[in-house]
């Protein structure tokens, strides 16, 4: 009977297949020891489904426990080609946790989203994905973020965050690349008087640390 299951697939209606019924025969067809079969319907699958995340995984992992790492690759790239659409969750509720005062979770999502986009970039050329033709890039899309725009919200949440080290970093770089925007260079003076606040304030405290150790109370300030 699991022998037969790829053609009893095969010959269901169409609107009756889905890539969550291709996945599931093919576990049954793996639990059966049946993995030619198994690898036959999730390509058959995916040639269905060329776009589905699910069999691409699914498919993947095949390919990856039978030795093929280059091909899974190509699945795994689909993969996480396609939940690019869904990290753009992970920036919204970013924002919505800055409204809300949590500035800890909202840079633990920030930074998620901004990990993605770095890792689409590097892996893939650019952080769509890319085109494998020649054609130019299209205009870009206005959206209501503009390019920078993430990780100015960093800068401000570790600022608030009092992490005046990352914050300075980010808006230097912002400063360099857009150099027009003095908004950039008002923040970067703005964290560089409160480093040297936080500074002096730690020499101060060193002073009386000192002090104290030599024997000498510091004075009331009364």
């Amino acid at each position: 009977m699991s022998k037969e299951l790829p053609k009893w697939v095969e010959e269901l209606p169409r609107h009756a297949r889905s890539p969550s019924l291709y996945i599931a025969v093919s576990r049954l067809l793996l639990e059966r020891g049946l993995g030619a079969e198994a690898r036959e319907v999730l390509n058959e699958g995916f040639r269905e489904f060329p776009e589905s995340p699910d069999l691409a995984l699914a498919r993947g992992g095949l390919l990856l426990d039978s030795g093929r790492a280059a091909e899974a690759m190509e699945q795994f790239g689909v993969v996480a080609k396609q939940i690019r659409h869904y990290m753009n969750a992970f920036e919204r509720m970013a924002r919505i946790f800055k409204q809300r005062g949590e500035n800890e979770r909202a840079v633990l999502a920030y930074k998620v989203f901004l990990a993605h986009k770095a890792f689409m970039t590097h892996a893939f050329g650019r952080e769509t994905g890319g085109k494998e033709t020649g054609a130019p890039d299209p205009a870009p899309i206005k959206t209501g973020v503009i390019e920078g725009t993430e990780t100015e919200t960093m800068a401000d949440l570790y600022l608030q965050q009092g992490q005046l080290v990352q914050a300075e970093s980010i808006y230097q770089h912002l400063s360099e690349k857009f150099p027009e925007n003095s908004q950039y260079r008002g923040k970067l003076k703005e964290i560089r008087t409160l480093k040297e606040k936080e500074l002096e304030k730690q020499k101060k405290s060193l002073d009386v640390m000192v002090r104290i150790l030599d024997g000498i109370q510091p004075r009331s300030s009364s």
